[in-house]
């Protein structure tokens, strides 16, 4: 806040000749601008990608990509980890991403479109944003986790109904703690139906 201060000093006249001295003072405050929202993903909008890498060979620990034809904070598809069997693919038109379920698996986690590292801070107000669609009706979820250890979710579990017209959803959270490796979600396994993904954002402010 600016505070510009002018004085104005008068005489007056008193009693008896003498002279007294008032000061008068004003302020004029100028309130400062609101912080605007930056954006914080990288290529939210899949541009200048044909194809999302699948299960590539990666480094839990420094979270980077042992493979390194990918760079780590680029997209990415886990499909079939572990015991949740699973196998999809993912290729991009025009800025949109389409993710084919061969076999969805047995949970909504067992296919995942993922990017990360990504740096969230205590505290901070984070909103994400992106269009959706399936070729069927389909529950999907999203979050913004931890990787490894409990993959404990800074957002929460975000759940949405898909439709097959292309529509906006959003989410926002305040984290509990300061990550610079987090991991963006997109959980889509479970049940059949292509899921397309397009125009994702993470705003902070």
């Amino acid at each position: 806040m600016i505070v510009k201060r002018m004085r104005a000093i008068f005489f007056v006249a008193g009693l008896f000749g003498l002279f007294s001295i008032v000061s008068c003072e004003s302020k004029a405050t100028v309130k400062s601008e609101p912080a605007q929202p930056v954006e914080i993903l990288q290529n939210g909008s899949f541009a200048n990608l044909n194809e999302i890498q699948k299960n590539p060979i990666f480094d839990f620990v420094d979270q980077t990509l042992i493979d390194k034809s990918t760079k780590a904070g680029y997209w990415l598809l886990l499909a079939g980890a572990g015991p949740f069997k699973g196998d999809a693919s993912a290729t991009v038109e025009k800025g949109v991403c389409k993710i084919h379920l061969v076999d969805p698996g047995t949970e909504l986690y067992s296919i995942q479109l993922t990017q990360t590292p990504i740096l969230i801070q205590k505290d901070k107000n984070y909103t994400v944003t992106f269009e959706a669609k399936a070729d069927a009706p389909k529950k999907i979820f999203s979050k913004i986790s931890m990787v490894g250890g409990d993959y404990r979710a800074y957002s929460g579990d975000q759940y949405f109904e898909l439709t097959t017209e292309m529509k906006t959803y959003s989410y926002t959270f305040t984290p509990f703690s300061t990550d610079k490796k987090a991991r963006l979600e997109f959980n889509l396994g479970q049940t059949k139906g292509d899921v397309y993904i397009s125009k994702v954002s993470i705003m902070v402010k």
